[in-house]
């Protein structure tokens, strides 16, 4: 209840002052009320086992199963979200005979893929910035682009944002950052579970040393903040991984040309900070800042047409 102030100021003011939005009141309570129902189903199915354990555990016993039971919930969120909870917000069309599809079937051609499913998503409900994304893994994977970006993008920029996003399915990026996540949430549930066995965080508080709940409640308060100091470190991850997946754009394109406009078309049509500080970056950016980008695939270019033995051409 506290984020609903503001996430209607970033819709109804932030967003409509820069012609982002698409949303109407109606859509927003919408999407706000479907979205607490899925979210405390989700936490249900996380929370109550995890309580369970708790109880009828001791400590090293419960952070141990606790940690099994939230990666088996990361686990089955990765299939749930794409096949499931996406569809409940946005509606998703294949795409079929055309242009874009027959570059689609090239760029999986190039990397090396059997053609999978591609989705457009009717983002421009909503807003009108531009993005993609890969979600999933097995059956349930699926890569999907927004209608604003098939719409305001060439069709070579396209590709290459494709490429991008079938780069993390190769390189197997999402088994990575479950893996990085997975490890932090061990490391949460250790610190918690060392608060827990002693008496030190209930006299804190003055609370009765049976009053599990609260006492998870006000740990978890206590350790939520390592979670937000170890963000740089996770996100030094990602941004390996985002700089991985545009280096396989380039290779799969050819040339870095159709790479370099797509992200300078993002961020010309998404207004992205092409220059944010250095200690915020830090610990928000999990994409390195567009003008970064763009020097990093023309170097990467000019670097692989140096070792084929061609002279580049003059920038």
């Amino acid at each position: 209840m506290l984020s609903v102030p503001f996430d209607l100021y970033s819709t109804f003011v932030v967003d409509e002052q820069f012609g982002f939005n698409e949303t109407t009141p109606r859509l927003w309570v919408r999407d706000f009320l479907l979205g607490l129902v899925v979210l405390a189903a989700l936490l249900a199915v996380l929370v109550a086992p995890l309580l369970a354990l708790v109880e009828a555990l001791s400590t090293p016993l419960w952070v141990a199963g606790g940690w099994l039971v939230v990666i088996a919930f990361l686990l089955g969120t990765q299939i749930l979200y794409p096949r499931v909870i996406a569809p409940l917000f946005n509606d998703f069309e294949r795409v079929e005979a055309g242009d874009l599809r027959d570059g689609i079937e090239r760029v999986f051609d190039r990397a090396g893929f059997d053609l999978e499913e591609v989705y457009t998503m009717d983002a421009s409900r909503r807003s009108t910035q531009l993005n993609a994304y890969f979600a999933g893994f097995g059956r349930a994977k699926r890569v999907v682009l927004f209608d604003t970006l098939v719409d305001r993008l060439e069709e070579p920029e396209i590709e290459s944002v494709l490429a991008h996003e079938l780069a993390h399915w190769k390189f197997n990026h999402i088994w990575k950052q479950l893996a990085t996540v997975a490890l932090q949430i061990g490391v949460v549930l250790a610190v918690l579970g060392a608060l827990l066995s002693t008496d030190a965080l209930y006299d804190m508080f003055a609370m009765p040393a049976d009053a599990t709940y609260a006492g998870l409640f006000v740990g978890l308060l206590a350790v939520y903040p390592l979670l937000e100091l170890t963000a740089p470190l996770s996100n030094r991850l990602s941004l390996a991984h985002e700089r991985e997946a545009d280096t396989f754009a380039v290779e799969v394109m050819g040339d870095s040309e159709p790479m370099a406009d797509a992200l300078a078309g993002l961020a010309r049509e998404n207004l992205a900070n092409p220059f944010p500080h250095p200690y915020y970056a830090a610990f928000n950016y999990t994409h390195p800042p567009i003008p970064e980008r763009i020097r990093y695939v023309t170097r990467t270019d000019a670097d692989e047409t140096t070792e084929s033995g061609d002279t580049p051409s003059p920038a």
